[in-house]
């Protein structure tokens, strides 16, 4: 088999270190600060199917996310399982409507990561470690082999198990309590025991074997992939152990090899190290940065602090090359006092947190229950205040909805949510305050049977993007509409909330109450140590929420940090909206007045009669305004739209994408005042990055901004061929471009952030206009690579190809005419069958001849295309059918072969462009038609076909 072009699979993140388990020790529990800058917003995305993620990642950058929580990948034990009843952990699923899992294979989950990681999007998966699936003691399920992975001590022949029977790696199901119950009949793994097994046999006949079943716990040879290379070089973990479990503990960490699967070592290992090693493997080989850990509080701390702690310690990759812990955050539904006390590990070597669900539940029964509960409630409620007393962001992930307590649903087939429901305006008191936020979204796309479990709806609202304008329940393509009010305030975050969290009630004289409206600021010490409040401060940023639904405005005069006479500009548009604001009461600015006060009227969320469900405002000063353009030799780029109207919503992109097809592209900012009136309102200075940035674009011999710079600058570029910022010029305007070489780029998906900082004292928090644009590479077609289908028969055989990420469709022709243009004979008859994310199918008539060549056009989502023309038997002199001068062969060489070539050189075809730089490379030439290949072709004929 001889192929023209030859492409390769883009696989995941690179392989970087694998585990052994060590004994049973332990860790001092701290609890430190995070980082001064504000968290990225987390996206909870449930009921999307990987692949649909993937080609939805531009709307997801767009939006301003920064971390990404799904469900847990690996195998379940049901029929479209969501993932909470682990069967296999390590299998993510194959081609096949029996082999996916309800959301994709391994290839679409390995595409759908790297597409988000390309612009440092966290990935934060669902960790299944406290159970398996449900219950089954059966002497049927011992048989198959129970679970893969885990030992249920069969008796021989086995029989029935029940409560008091030993289950090996279980616990027996008598037990009770947050530890050693099942969780709702979930079979629940015992951390503690101790058996050694080789879990994942590779060699048939090893003793160490765990013992296999009639379905499960076979040695197969592929399982080798699973484990690390233990002839590579180690890395020793010391874990100092805690206060909880005091005792160092030490673990040696061994690298997969990624380059080479076949080197890994089969360890023995017991349950625990079991879970230990697939932790470490999601992370160095799969591509997660942390985890959402489910059911946390139903497995021992020991587990936690020893064991899970020691395999995630340093395992994440930063995109600078820094190995750091990465962050987690569990799942426990207990008083705030006990999941800090027990739960929570935040010091030098772990960085485990824990979602706030107290907060959010008071949340909920804030939206819900409106006069039933205050503002204070959810400030008191707040796991945050248990470590220090503050609200300072420095304990708790914050949400309002999860898949468990979500908008409505009851975990059957839930209804669409309305707006009310979706909670706008606890989500501006969500987003604008301290620490890890998430907004959950449920975007229906997956089918699960009657009786199954359902994730509870979310905010539909979440990608800027709403299905149901007229709340009638239906999600109608025809109505869906743009909506960014969770969008806006994800971006308003990243651009203005930074610094402490300080509410402002208690400074109003008239009203301090904090039973229907929150007013607070997000503010920065303007010196090192003893700051007074509010002297020593800078205001970033002011937010006020109000829970009311009856009709009407309610006003707040409060003091701020800000410096007197400071312009405040209402950044969510609810001031100028004539729905919200029909009679202009709402200031769309306000300015700072004597003492620092400034009187807000914060609507509520009904105006006279129609329900806005948007009662909140959010001033800030004026940031620079502007505009990105990017050009190639002076022209605007070309775009991609975004997807039709007609397209359903789970799976409607819905921004446009700019494409660089040529060697080089420029990106240029433009800047102008934000605020005519405000002498800052202009730019200081402006920076961009590319994907996940540290890489130096413009050519000045480093990166420009490391990971010391923070939040706000860290991996970011200067802009070096124009740099003026208006603060600068003297006028009002100001200008940055950047040329950069595109060659540096893979074809595919990139991702352009600029920042344009507004002018403010260097002791001031930054604050800044972002611009995010997504870039679509396309400067070759998509590459291919044939199966090797090995001796072929006919009259009918299956052809696979494997295509880089770029392809979105693959057509396939069999002994097609050199006469014939394959990008004109394209259509549906000859569209191949996609069976994977990277690989394609198509049966084709082809005779009997045993030889003959097959075309494989491949396009991408720009249109742009490539022709791949594969010879299957035969040889690279045979150009002819039975003395016919068309191009096809047909496994023979003969005088017409030679005729029919010299007729092609002679008229100057392409086809006959066979050499690279004068060497014989039959189907890509690209050096030009000359005496070389002449040379080339007279050569190959007379070696004859073997």
């Amino acid at each position: 088999m001889k192929t023209e072009r030859h492409g390769q699979r883009r696989t995941g993140r690179p392989a970087i270190a694998a585990i052994a388990l060590a004994g049973l020790a332990t860790s001092a529990l701290a609890i430190d600060d995070y980082d001064t800058e504000e968290w990225p917003v987390i996206l909870q995305w449930f009921e999307t199917p990987w692949s649909q993620m993937e080609r939805r990642a531009q709307d997801v950058f767009v939006s301003g996310y920064g971390g990404m929580w799904m469900p847990n990948p690996t195998r379940g034990d049901s029929d479209g399982s969501t993932g909470y009843d682990p069967l296999d952990r390590f299998d993510f699923g194959g081609p096949g409507f029996s082999l996916s899992t309800a959301f994709g294979t391994q290839d679409t989950w390995t595409a759908m990561v790297e597409q988000m990681s390309g612009f440092d999007l966290q990935i934060y998966p669902d960790a299944i470690l406290n159970h398996n699936s449900g219950r089954n003691g059966s002497a049927f399920r011992q048989q198959q082999g129970g679970w893969p992975g885990f030992w249920m001590n069969p008796d021989d022949p086995p029989v029935d198990k029940g409560v008091g029977d030993d289950w090996g790696d279980f616990r027996d199901g008598g037990g009770s309590g947050d530890i050693f119950g099942d969780l709702v009949g979930l079979i629940d793994i015992a951390h503690e025991t101790n058996f050694q097994f080789i879990r994942q046999p590779v060699s048939a006949g090893d003793p160490n074997n765990i013992p296999a079943g009639t379905l499960y716990n076979i040695p197969n040879a592929d399982n080798i992939k699973f484990y690390p290379d233990d002839d590579a070089t180690g890395r020793s973990v010391t874990n100092p152990g805690t206060s909880r479990h005091p005792g160092t503990s030490n673990f040696t960490w061994y690298p997969w090899n990624a380059d080479d699967p076949s080197t890994g070592d089969p360890v023995l290992e017991n349950a625990t190290g079991y879970l230990m090693r697939w932790a470490r493997w999601m992370i160095e080989v799969q591509g997660a940065d942390g985890f959402r850990l489910d059911a946390a509080k139903h497995v021992e701390s020991f587990f936690w602090d020893t064991f899970y702690d020691s395999a995630l310690h340093e395992a994440r990759i930063t995109p600078d090359g820094r190995r750091v812990n990465p962050f987690s955050f569990g799942e426990s539904v207990s008083s705030n006092q006990f999941i800090f006390d027990n739960y929570v590990r935040r010091d030098a070597f772990a960085f485990r947190d824990t979602l706030d669900v107290s907060g959010a539940g008071d949340m909920r029964n804030l939206l819900n229950n409106p006069f039933g509960t205050s503002w204070q409630t959810v400030l008191n409620s707040h796991i945050d205040n248990t470590n220090d007393g503050f609200n300072n962001g420095n304990l708790g992930v914050n949400h309002i909805f999860s898949h468990d307590n979500g908008t409505v649903g009851d975990g059957s087939q839930p209804p669409v949510p309305n707006h009310k429901q979706q909670g706008w305006p606890f989500h501006a008191y969500l987003l604008m305050r301290p620490g890890p936020a998430i907004v959950y979204l449920n975007h229906f796309a997956i089918a699960r049977p009657a009786n199954g479990f359902w994730p509870r709806s979310g905010t539909n609202t979440a990608l800027g993007f709403d299905p149901d304008p007229n709340q009638n329940g239906v999600l109608e393509v025809a109505e869906a509409v743009e909506n960014t009010l969770v969008t806006d305030l994800v971006n308003l975050r990243t651009q203005y909330a930074r610094g402490q969290f300080r509410p402002l009630n208690f400074t109003d004289f008239t009203n301090p109450s904090l039973d229907d409206v929150i007013v607070f600021e997000r503010t920065t010490p303007i010196q090192n140590g003893g700051a007074t409040w509010p002297d020593d401060y800078s205001s970033n940023v002011l937010t006020a929420v109000n829970k009311r639904y009856d009709s009407g405005i309610d006003v707040r005069n409060v003091r701020t940090s800000f410096p007197v006479g400071t312009r405040l500009h209402e950044l969510t548009g609810n001031a100028m909206d004539p729905v919200v604001d029909p009679t202009d009461a709402i200031p769309d600015v306000i300015t700072v007045g004597a003492s620092q006060r400034v009187t807000i009227s914060i609507p509520r969320n009904n105006t006279g009669g129609t329900e806005t469900n948007r009662g909140y405002v959010v001033y800030g000063p004026a940031l620079p305004t502007g505009a990105v353009t990017l050009t190639e030799g002076g022209a605007p780029l070309g775009t991609l739209p975004a997807d039709p109207t007609a397209t359903p919503w789970g799976l409607r992109r819905q921004h446009d994408v700019q494409v660089v097809t040529g060697d080089s592209f420029t990106i240029q900012l433009d800047t102008d005042t934000g605020d005519a009136l405000d002498p800052f309102a202009q730019d200081d200075d402006a920076v961009f990055r590319i994907d996940a940035g540290y890489f130096d674009w413009n050519s000045d011999g480093s990166v420009d901004h490391d990971n010391t710079a923070g939040r706000d600058r860290a991996g970011f570029e200067n802009f070096n061929d124009v740099r003026l910022p208006a603060i600068v010029s003297g006028g009002t305007t100001g200008q940055y471009r950047q040329t950069i070489d595109a060659t540096q780029l893979d074809d595919g998906y990139h991702y352009l952030t600029v920042r344009a900082f507004r002018a403010r004292n260097p002791a001031e928090g930054e604050i800044w206009r972002e611009f995010r644009i997504p870039i679509y590479v396309d400067q070759a077609g998509p590459v291919i690579e044939l199966e090797d289908p090995g001796a072929i028969a006919g009259p009918q055989e299956t052809f696979r190809v494997f295509v880089d990420p770029t392809a979105t469709e693959v057509h396939m022709f069999w002994n097609l005419s050199a006469a014939f243009d394959p990008l004109d004979e394209t259509d549906i008859f000859t569209r191949a069958t996609q069976f994977d994310r990277y690989t394609f199918d198509k049966n084709l008539d082809i005779g009997t001849a045993g030889c003959g060549e097959l075309t494989v056009v491949a396009y991408e989502r720009s249109g742009n295309a490539s022709v791949t023309r594969v010879q299957i038997g035969g040889c690279n002199g045979d150009v002819t059918t039975d003395g016919t001068g068309n191009g096809i062969p047909d496994c023979q060489i003969t005088l017409s072969d030679f005729s029919y070539y010299l007729n092609r050189w002679a008229g100057n075809f392409p086809d006959a462009d066979i050499t690279t730089t004068g060497v014989c490379d039959y189907g890509n030439g690209g050096d030009g038609i000359d005496l070389s290949d002449f040379s080339c072709y007279l050569s190959t004929w007379a070696g004859g076909c073997p």
